[in-house]
């Protein structure tokens, strides 16, 4: 995990509302009281990321390789794809971009999380 891309990720969730509260506990603004899993997080939130129309190409892309980190789930992954397929999509992700992004990420060597 790029640990910069994750904290570009943990900004654009704050600035949506979005904050973690603790390791696998996140919280919407307004309902600071109900705690939402990383994979309610993943389906709410992701499916925005890659359409946020205030954000450059770029700048999608270091969400669609932060926000892996952040949730840790399958569904960040699946959202992002269906982005990149989206054929109504105006300003759509860079597909060859995200993908050399990744195999970069999956290639390097880090130490496995404990």
């Amino acid at each position: 995990m790029n640990v910069e891309d994750a904290e570009h990720a943990r900004r654009w969730s704050e600035a949506q509302g979005v904050t973690q509260n603790g390791d696998g506990v996140w919280a919407e603004r307004g309902a600071p009281e109900t705690a939402l899993t990383p994979n309610k997080v993943a389906h709410a939130w992701t499916r925005a990321a890659p359409h946020d129309p205030d954000l450059d190409a770029a700048a999608r892309l270091r969400l669609a390789f932060g926000l892996p980190g952040l949730a840790d789930e399958y569904r960040v992954t699946s959202e992002i794809g269906f982005a990149l397929n989206d054929e109504e999509e105006q300003d759509p992700l860079p597909a060859e971009a995200l993908w050399d992004g990744y195999r970069q990420r999956v290639e390097a060597t880090e130490s496995p999380k404990r």
